[in-house]
């Protein structure tokens, strides 16, 4: 039995030294080729597809030796292996392997810097896909098509989804993604730049708004115009409503009293309230409230110019009770400036005149004589009047007491710097109040420049024109005072 079982293993070692014959010629058969090739390019393929096979063939080529010196070393004792033959393989393994990488990397840079021929690029498949121009009403639809078709659309690479994306950019919206290049690695980030600029919840509400506030009555109840309020105001207002604010109502009163806001004021608003989507109507009117206070704080006070315009005209005629002279102001400075005040033409407010103004007696109405035009202060009726049933008419009229202009203002809010001419008076009436004015009064004030405040014989017809002037005067002998107080 022993016998034959060394026979066994003899026959089975002369099998694997055939196999390792049969490996090693296969490998030298892979070298010589490789050797071909360099001479003669047309064998290089074949090379490539021969040297493939390299690294199994060398697995197995080492079994077959372990087996080989495993049989030999039972058959005799003293044998020891030396895999000289596996040093031989590995050479011609190792040159044949770093040959084929070296085509391998050659063909790939090949493919690379060579075009692609126009006629083999795919051709993106036409969608029906709207336009987006930036217009925030349009982004909703635009975006949940896009969404749908394009970004979920498994089908599709990212250099496509791009490529679609860009292509439906117009306008504003197009410049948006200009500084990012239309990649496939920058796809994500185009997408997201575009949902950070125009998914604004309050910007789209604020423009339905708009466009509902902004809509104008239609003229006639036509099919035409009808059509034109459903799309003008009704979509609108079921746009707003898909939005689902939280509490719709808050939300337009916030519109409706944000828009009333200067831009400066609107500006700070929004700068504390940068991180709230939908600020509430209370911020606002809290807001509101806090700058009233802080300007109300901060602005200078306007003092009022009736208590010392009084306290000027009295220190002014009576310094040291004495009366004018013909030589000295009687204002009691050396230079000093009047202007004249009377009612506009309108009747709505009181304007100064200029120097050089010239204002005709058609302007002015009578409030006493409704059928003639002149002011009342050249009212013959009036100065017929005794000086109670002047102030009478005066009080019951609401005629102000210092420039008699009826109905406009009181004489506490009267803008005139003139005070009541009469020596040692100073008040704030008009001369024709005061109630020692006699006749010798009167004649003092109108002697030589037609009066204090008024003339002495006015002209009633309504086509004569009277000239109002201020004078400035310096220690002259005559002094001109203008017809109002």
């Amino acid at each position: 039995e022993e016998e034959a079982l060394i026979a066994k293993k003899k026959q089975h070692l002369t099998l694997l030294d055939k196999k390792e014959q049969v490996l090693h010629t296969r490998i030298k058969s892979y070298y010589t080729l490789m050797k071909n090739a360099v001479a003669d390019p047309s064998q290089i393929n074949l090379f490539i597809s021969k040297a493939k096979t390299c690294k199994e063939l060398r697995t197995e080529y080492v079994q077959v030796l372990d087996e080989m010196y495993a049989i030999r070393m039972e058959l005799e004792s003293k044998y020891t292996p030396t895999y000289s033959d596996l040093d031989a393989f590995d050479d011609f393994y190792c040159a044949i392997n770093d040959q084929y990488t070296s085509y391998l990397e050659k063909k790939q840079r090949k493919q690379i810097d060579t075009p692609p021929n126009k006629d083999q690029c795919p051709k993106l498949q036409p969608v029906t896909l709207p336009d987006f121009n930036g217009s925030p009403e349009e982004w909703p639809t635009f975006f949940q098509l896009f969404s749908k078709m394009i970004d979920e659309n498994k089908n599709l690479s990212d250099i496509e989804r791009v490529s679609y994306l860009v292509m439906h950019l117009k306008g504003p919206a197009k410049s948006v993604c200009a500084s990012v290049a239309p990649t496939a690695e920058n796809y994500k980030l185009l997408l997201a730049t575009l949902k950070l600029r125009y998914e604004d919840k309050r910007m789209l509400a604020s423009s339905y708004l708009d466009k509902i506030l902004n809509f104008k009555q239609i003229g006639i109840g036509s099919e035409k115009s009808l059509i034109t309020l459903m799309d003008g105001c009704i979509e609108p207002i079921n746009a707003l409503q898909q939005l689902r604010l939280p509490d719709l109502l808050d939300f337009v009163l916030f519109h409706l009293v944000f828009k009333k806001l200067d831009s400066d004021s609107a500006m700070l608003f929004e700068n504390n309230n940068r991180t709230t989507e939908l600020p509430k109507f209370d911020e606002l009117v809290k807001f509101i409230s806090e700058q009233t206070k802080i300007h109300s704080r901060t602005s200078p006070i306007d003092k009022g110019s009736g208590s010392s315009t009084s306290k000027k005209c009295n220190n002014n005629f009576n310094n040291n009770n004495k009366p004018p002279s013909n030589n000295k102001n009687f204002l009691g400075n050396n230079n000093y400036t009047l202007l004249a005040h009377e009612p506009s033409v309108s009747g709505a407010e009181r304007s100064p005149v200029t120097p050089t103004q010239k204002i005709s007696r058609s302007q002015f109405k009578c409030a006493l004589c409704t059928d003639a035009v002149h002011p009342l202060f050249l009212c013959s009726t009036f100065k017929k009047m005794s000086i109670d049933d002047r102030w009478n008419y005066a009080k019951n009229n609401k005629v102000c007491f210092n420039c008699l202009s009826p109905g406009l203002h009181l004489s506490v809010s009267c803008k005139s710097d003139k005070c009541c001419p009469i020596e040692s008076c100073g008040k704030r009436h008009h001369k024709m109040l005061h109630r020692y004015f006699d006749q010798s009064n009167a004649q003092k004030f109108n002697k030589g420049s037609g009066g204090g405040n008024s003339s002495s014989n006015p002209q009633d017809n309504a086509d004569q024109t009277h000239t109002l002037c201020a004078t400035s005067r310096v220690a002259t002998a005559q002094m001109v005072l203008l017809a109002t107080a």
